[in-house]
Formats: C-alpha cells, structure tokens, sequence
C-alpha cells in the first residue's frame, strides 16, 4: 500500500495476532506495510474523519487501486535467518543471466496432508512474487496420506485445496498418486467426478485428455511440452501402477505428436530400474523415454502393452522425468542417456525422509524451485527446506 499517485488520506491500523490493537499509521498519503498478521485500512475523502471504510469505498476514494488485505498469515520469519530466503532468491534470479532460453516452476511431491507443516505454496508465492519467475507448480501426487472413510477423504483433499490456494491453485499441474487414487479401490470414497475435481479440474490452463488423469501442457512463450502421466490408470485393487494400452497410445501418437518441443515427463514412481521404489509396470514408459532419446524406432511388448513408434525422424529434444514416490531425492542417467530425476517428499514424514524434518524450522518442507535451461541443455534445481540444491546435464 505505497505509491505516490494516493491523491486520499488513509491509515493503516496493525494488530498482533491475539487481535489486540498495536499502532496506527496516522493519516498519511504513502505508507510502506511490512510483514505482519493483520491489518485494517480506514480511508475518507477527507482526512481526520474517522471512518473504517468499506472495500468499494476506498477503491472509489483512491485513484489507484490496491489488493485489499485484511487477515493474512506471513511467512514464517525462521525463512528469513541468515538471508535464507533471500539467498534462494538471489540464486534462482542469477540463471536469468545465462541464457534468455529458461523456463522456472516449482516442483512439490508427496505432501501427504495428514503431516504437513503447511508452509511450502506460501513460500513458492513468496518466491513468485520477488523474482517474478514462477508461471505455474508442478504436483507429483500423494496430496494425502492413508483414509480410513469418506469423510477422512474430504478432509484431506480439502486440505489440500486449501494448501494449494496459498499459491493459486489454478496454477497447479496435478499428477496422480498411489495415495491419490480416492475411490478406484473403494467407490465408497469419491467418484470419479470428485477425484477430477480435486486432482484435475482445478487448472484451467493444462490440456487434459477426456475422463482421464494424463495431459500434456505447452508452457506458453516457451518450446517446452509437459507431459503428466497417470501411472495407476490400469490400477487393480491394491493400488500398484499399471498403464492401460489407451495411454500408451495417447503417449505415443498424441502427446509426442508434435516437433521440436523439449519434452518434461511427470510421473509419480519412476520409471527408471535403477531409482528406488521401482515397479515393473513402468516399463513400458521407460522403453518409450529411451527411443525417444535415441531416436529409435520402437517396436516391442511390455507389460502386456504394446509400444509401436518410429523415432527415428523425431525433432523433440528429451529433458528429463521428474518424480516423487520415493521420498527421497535420487537421480540416475540410463545407458540410453535418459535423465531421471525423484525429489524428497514435501510432507515431514521423517521416518521415510533421508533428511531430518523439524517443524518450525526451514526443514519442515521440500520441495524444488526448477530452473531448465534448453538453450544450453542444463537444469538447476533450487531446494527450499531439507535436502540440497542440484543441477544436472541432459
């Protein structure tokens, strides 16, 4: 709320958190609002009038318009130490100055809702709003934990909508987890309505194939192609991954049906044998990656799927498969030169995190700021709470 073209006196009244009245501004024309938990706004055409004005009343009072706040929960100052944030910052702005060819977005996983210290999307809007860098956040699945009923459920996922929106959930490309199947092992949780609503429907800007939980998303201004994919949609009860051979077939003729666009696969387990928590039904996907990346032409079975594409004219450049699952970060490169890459999960679930959670303190999330550049074929990977920055060639 500082800006020189306020032609109206307003003051702004701060308040500790319990509610209890701090200090006032004074009527004043300009005003610089730090970092706090509440405040109120009172405006009047005429200054000294002490009116607490209603939010269209000061919109018409003030020549310049501003976003109207009136509760709101700060980042957690324990961030800010030692220029923590800030120095995350300062690292994700530096790759501006390498190539003008740079594409960043966040990337969260496994938040499992029912041990989640909350902070992560606030901070991912945090980082948005000081490099101006982050279109869009990437989800790797299990937005909740274990349910035991439906109302356990809702719960969770609404949680988890919520979670999201300290960001904008719009914004969110949602992958779908093993915890995230909500119902194809039990209807009597949600349908699959409710699961696209909760997983899919939020965004408005990804590209999803009908009634299903995969989709490709071309960022705008840019010559990158995401590719989300559903590793469960063949699932049987019990909830291990398994593709169906209409996925496959859209992965192959649909969403690489397209020319030189550097291609980002997301998917909730691996798919490389050589990372943990690997599935034998990935395989399929895996054996696609590698064509892609050799140019080959693909003609096999696997997992009774049948993978039928020639490569070899492909212009698509292979970036990487970026994974969660695991809960822990892990990276491998394949003989054909496929990069897979898994990230710790965001939920503090510490007996099956390789790092120490703690919450309160910056630990208590993870989660990745990624940065790729196609110009020059590298990727850095910012890491905000446990774990440690990475960067990797492809």
């Amino acid at each position: 709320a500082k800006d020189s073209t306020l032609t109206n006196a307003f003051q702004v009244l701060t308040y500790s958190s319990d509610g209890t009245y701090k200090d006032s501004s004074g009527w004043v024309k300009t005003y610089s609002i730090s970092r706090g938990t509440k405040f109120r706004i009172m405006a009047s055409l005429t200054p000294n009038v002490n009116t607490l004005a209603s939010m269209q009343e000061i919109l018409s009072a003030f020549t310049y318009k501003f976003d109207f706040i009136t509760d709101f929960d700060p980042v957690r100052a324990y961030y800010f130490e030692d220029d923590y944030l800030d120095g995350k910052i300062s690292d994700i702005t530096s790759y501006y100055a390498l190539s003008p060819s740079l594409l960043t977005f966040g990337f969260i996983t496994d938040t499992h809702m029912l041990v989640n210290a909350g902070q992560a999307f606030k901070l991912l809007k945090y980082i948005d709003e000081h490099t101006n860098s982050i279109p869009f956040v990437i989800f790797g699945g299990d937005c909740i934990g274990h349910t035991q009923s439906k109302d356990d459920v809702y719960a969770q996922a609404g949680a988890w909508i919520d979670y999201m929106d300290d960001y904008d959930k719009r914004r969110v490309l949602q992958c779908r987890g093993n915890h995230d199947l909500l119902g194809d092992q039990d209807d009597s949780l949600l349908s699959r309505s409710e699961r696209v609503m909760y997983l899919v429907r939020n965004q408005d800007m990804v590209m999803p194939s009908i009634n299903n939980f995969y989709y490709y998303y071309d960022v705008p201004y840019t010559d990158v192609r995401i590719i989300v994919v559903d590793d469960y949609d063949g699932a049987a009860s019990g909830g291990a991954p398994k593709f169906t051979q209409t996925q496959i077939n859209w992965i192959l003729n649909t969403a690489l049906n397209v020319s030189n666009k550097n291609i980002v696969f997301i998917t909730h387990n691996t798919a490389d044998p050589d990372l943990g928590w690997y599935a034998d039904n990935m395989e399929p996907l895996h054996l696609i990656m590698d064509a892609l990346k050799t140019k080959s032409n693909l003609s096999t079975t696997s997992r009774e799927m049948t993978l039928s594409h020639d490569f070899t004219g492909d212009t698509n450049t292979f970036v990487c498969c970026l994974c969660g699952h695991g809960h822990n970060d892990e990276d491998n490169v394949d003989a054909s030169g496929v990069l897979s890459i898994m990230t710790n999960c965001d939920g503090n679930a510490s007996s099956t995190s390789e790092y120490d959670r703690t919450v309160g303190t910056v630990n208590e999330q993870c989660f990745d700021v990624v940065t790729i550049d196609t110009e020059n074929r590298h990727i850095y990977m910012t890491r905000i709470g446990a774990g440690n920055d990475r960067d990797f060639s492809y």
